[in-house]
């Protein structure tokens, strides 16, 4: 089944019983290391390059647990609310964050549209500064003598 939004195509696949095993062989084989992909004519080949061959990895990980997919280009286009929703924080957070350059952003007429690459990017940032500030609030809690030894 494909669905068409305004600026993406969501593809839903449903894995038949019959290929379940031909995607766990797979999967087994990438665990081992990198791969090459053949044509159907045996004529040709390319070594993947890491991080594709990562990428595969981790998509044939999300197939066999069963977790949805969803291919979006990184140059989409998302609303505020999209963007914020994505972010895990309300719209009105958001635009404070464009209006003061933390995060680009364009406009489509009257309204601000953020690329997701740009959001995905702001996302992974956010997020190492929180691990970096949990990890020096732990070690100097550690050092002030806060835990028990076990």
């Amino acid at each position: 089944m494909v669905e068409q939004t305004s600026n993406s195509v969501t593809e839903t696949l449903i894995v038949p019983e019959a290929e379940a095993t031909q995607i766990e062989e797979l999967h087994r084989l990438l665990k081992k290391g990198n791969a090459t992909l053949t044509s159907p004519d045996g004529l040709h080949q390319v070594e993947l390059t890491d991080p594709l061959y990562r990428l595969l990895l981790r998509i044939m990980n999300d197939v066999l647990e069963g977790r949805p997919i969803v291919y979006s280009p990184g140059t989409q286009d998302l609303t505020t609310q999209q963007a914020a929703h994505l972010l895990g924080m309300s719209r009105q957070f958001l635009v404070g964050l464009l209006d003061k350059g933390e995060l680009p952003y364009h406009r489509v007429g009257t309204h601000r549209r953020v690329m997701l690459k740009d959001v995905l990017a702001y996302r992974k940032q956010r997020d190492q500064k929180r691990h970096a500030a949990l990890n020096q609030m732990a070690k100097d809690a550690a050092d002030a003598g806060h835990y028990d030894e076990f």
